[in-house]
């Protein structure tokens, strides 16, 4: 099967023009040799009993087989800058000049075409490389944080330093995964761990670095919060210590609101094993669907 250097277009407008330009075969083959057709591929092309638009069809074929893009530019730019046919005796000068033209306009929007394109596939280029980059960046900056999370674990700071150090590195992951989201505040005396959206919803955060289980109560003074809060308010708490199973069943059947999620997930987050914005939509699912406010990512 021939291959497709040219489109079909300006390919049956120069074997036109082979035909309404040229009247002499010398002058036609003379032109093949002048623009560096070989002569091989010219001998193939019987000189008697062949008219020169099925010549030019054959070469132009043949060129394409060969993938001899430098000879049919030749060609096609030779045609373009030429303004009268070579020989004008008995041809019809007025209609060469039509083709002329019309090959001129085709080549030129196939320029722009072509350039259209290019630009469009350097966007593409660059939109891959920019995506990898920042892919790059953003498993560089997990990896640091993955290592202020186990220096935290293993230092000999107080579960209420530890608490601290757990909000910042939960708030940074989510600036990471580029989530819309604030750092810890207060309002009214009251103390909010940080804030995100994620599926046009609004989670209140809520850290804990405690050696004993998070139980009913602990839960339940969260959830008062967020009932304070807007209608659509939900919650995530995070939590050093696992969670009651007891206390777990109580907030997964009453309208449930909160994700838990403990710190070896987050730490299987940090580690690379799993994605944030993956683990988050997971928990989300089971809790809407299932009223599983306690969907472990692993």
């Amino acid at each position: 099967m021939t291959k497709k250097i040219i489109n079909f277009e300006i390919k049956q407008k120069l074997i036109w023009l082979s035909w309404a330009c040229f009247r002499y075969r010398k002058s036609f083959y003379d032109f093949l040799k002048n623009y560096w057709v070989s002569p091989e591929i010219i001998r193939q092309c019987p000189k008697e009993g062949i008219k020169k638009y099925d010549v030019m069809r054959n070469i132009l074929n043949h060129l394409e087989s060969r993938w001899d893009e430098e000879t049919l530019n030749n060609i096609v730019s030779w045609f373009y800058n030429l303004r009268w046919p070579v020989d004008r005796e008995n041809l019809d000068v007025n209609k060469a000049k039509e083709l002329l033209n019309d090959f001129k306009e085709i080549i030129w929007n196939n320029l722009i075409e072509h350039e259209i394109e290019k630009k469009q596939i350097k966007k593409r280029v660059d939109e891959n490389r920019q995506k990898i980059e920042n892919k790059q960046n953003k498993n560089n900056e997990i990896s640091k944080l993955n290592n202020t999370f186990k220096h935290m674990l293993s230092s000999d700071k107080t579960p209420q330093q530890k608490w601290f150090e757990l909000e910042k590195i939960f708030i940074e992951i989510l600036r990471i995964n580029e989530l819309v989201y604030t750092w810890p505040y207060k309002i009214e005396g009251e103390q909010i761990d940080g804030y995100v959206s994620v599926n046009k919803f609004d989670y209140l955060i809520e850290c804990k670095f405690e050696k004993a289980l998070i139980d009913k109560n602990s839960i339940a003074e969260f959830d008062n919060k967020l009932k304070s809060k807007a209608q659509s308010t939900r919650g995530i708490i995070l939590s050093y210590s696992w969670f009651d199973q007891y206390a777990i069943k109580n907030f997964s059947w009453n309208s449930p609101r909160i994700i838990l999620m403990d710190w070896q997930e987050l730490s299987t987050i940090l580690e690379g094993y799993f994605d944030l914005i993956d683990a988050l939509n997971k928990k989300i699912d089971a809790l809407v669907r299932k009223w599983d406010i306690y969907c472990r990512i692993c």
